[in-house]
Formats: structure tokens, C-alpha cells, sequence
């Protein structure tokens, strides 16, 4: 059975997904996401844990790098240990504050419509009132050993005035898409939803 969603409905689901009380499911075909929409799932998907591991790291190396220096008196070694000090600190608290950031996104799907935060701007649409304009998977080149080679999924979607908004794969983690076709599933997620909702509109519309 296909759930009307209110924006008030979508608030309380995020909600328990943060207390822990949410249920997961496992996704990985099309029929699979059409079976959540006919069964009124809503899904979550919230920034990636991986981000909080990066910066952990980040951190760690930080905090290694500058007990190089301990116990070494010359005074240029000082200079220099107390300027890796400042410049640590500087990277640490930017690092804690970029997760912070990353770290506040997430999108709530329904069969209604969608309600999501992109850092610091929160919105939400019904599905009946928007267009998907494109989806796309794409790679970006690496840069070496540093920066390799990242494919995401990106799907457009035009509001009804006329402005796109744009969702990417990449900041946001979902252990319930199947890791082989995580990047598919984020994709035919928005693309089966809202398929699937102007579809029930347009029947009901023709049983009046």
C-alpha cells in the first residue's frame, strides 16, 4: 500500500534513524526498490561514515608528525616545531569542522516526495511536482597514488520554479544497497520512486 507522506512524517522517520530505530533492508534490483515504494518505504541516507574515518586519520597524523621534534633544543627545530604546531592546529579544527559539515547531510525518500539538508540549506518537494531531468554515472580522473579515480551517481532534479537542485552518490553512505551496485541503486531509488508516484496520481486521477 502506497503512504500519503507529510513533511512532518519524513522529520519523524530522520529522527529515529538518528535514535537507531530504523530498519534496514537489503536493495540491490529495480523490482526490489519498487517493492519498498508499493510497501511505503521511506529510506535514509545520511553522510558517510567514511568522511568521519578520513578525518580521524587526518588527526592522527597530526598529532604523530609533531612529536618528531620532542627533545631537540636548537633553536631553529623550535621555530619550526612550534610553526607545525599553529599550521596543525589550524588543519584540525578546519578538519572537524568540514566533517561536522559533510556530516549534516542527508535525504529522506518517500513515495511522496523527498526531504533533504545540503550542508546548510534544507528542503523538500513532492514528487508530483518536479521533473527528473537526467541521471548519470560518471568517473573523475585521479591523481595519483593521493587521489585515484571516484565514480558517483548524479541525478537533476527540476523544481517547480524552474531551478535544479543536483544529488550526488559520493557523500552519502547506505548499507542498504548492495555495495557492487550501491552507486545503480542511489540512482533507480529517485528514478523508481518517482516514476512509480506520478503513476498512482495519474490512476487515481482516472478512477474520478
Amino acid at each position: 500500500m502506497v503512504n500519503s507522506n507529510s513533511l512532518d512524517e519524513f522529520k519523524e522517520v530522520y529522527y529515529k534513524y538518528k535514535k537507531g530505530k530504523y530498519t534496514f533492508g537489503k536493495y540491490g534490483t529495480g523490482d526490489q526498490i519498487q517493492k519498498a515504494f508499493l510497501d511505503g518505504k521511506i529510506f535514509v541516507l545520511r553522510g558517510s561514515d567514511k568522511i568521519s574515518i578520513i578525518c580521524i586519520l587526518i588527526m592522527l597524523i597530526l598529532v604523530v608528525s609533531s612529536t618528531l621534534y620532542v627533545g631537540l633544543d636548537d633553536e631553529y627545530i623550535i621555530i619550526v616545531l612550534t610553526s607545525h604546531v599553529i599550521s596543525s592546529s589550524i588543519v584540525g579544527i578546519s578538519v572537524i569542522f568540514i566533517h561536522i559539515i559533510l556530516k549534516r547531510r542527508f535525504i529522506v525518500i518517500g513515495p511522496s516526495g523527498v526531504y533533504y539538508r545540503k550542508i546548510i540549506k534544507t528542503g523538500y518537494f513532492q514528487w508530483r511536482d518536479v521533473t527528473i531531468a537526467e541521471g548519470t554515472i560518471h568517473t573523475t580522473r585521479g591523481g595519483g597514488y593521493m587521489r585515484p579515480p571516484m565514480t558517483t551517481t548524479q541525478i537533476t532534479i527540476i523544481l517547480p520554479n524552474e531551478e535544479k537542485i543536483r544529488f550526488e552518490s559520493g557523500p552519502y553512505g547506505n548499507k542498504e544497497f548492495v555495495r557492487k551496485v550501491k552507486r545503480v541503486m542511489f540512482l533507480r531509488l529517485f528514478q523508481i520512486y518517482s516514476k512509480l508516484a506520478k503513476d498512482t496520481i495519474e490512476a487515481r486521477r482516472t478512477q474520478y
